[in-house]
């Protein structure tokens, strides 16, 4: 196989990993590489959409709904990103000297 169908081979998988069932958690988003330069030309795109297409099955009866447990890890995400963010800016004014003659406003 060349180097460039590896390459696509690679980029499919990458589209498709949020279609396979797994579990939703924090760390498996990690384990994601962030997509760049991943753009697909016409050409690509259109053999994609093929692809895809193809690899559809209609499934009988109702999916299991995934929607839920992808909101609250989303929403646990967002947690750790806040108390993280909210440790650094504490440590930061907490290291920062005090110009003196200065007062804090307390509300």
């Amino acid at each position: 196989m060349n180097l460039q169908g590896a390459s696509l081979v690679d980029r499919i998988r990458r589209l498709m990993a949020p279609l396979r069932p797994r579990g939703l958690e924090f760390e498996a988003s990690l384990a994601e590489p962030p997509l760049r330069s991943e753009l697909f030309s016409a050409d690509q795109m259109e053999q994609h959409g093929r692809f895809l297409a193809g690899s559809h099955v209609l499934a009988r009866g109702r999916a299991p709904d995934q929607l839920l447990p992808r909101l609250n890890a989303n929403e646990e995400i967002l947690h750790r990103v806040f108390d993280q963010l909210t440790e650094a800016v504490t440590a930061t004014a907490a290291s920062r000297p005090r110009a003196s003659g200065c007062s804090t406003i307390s509300t």
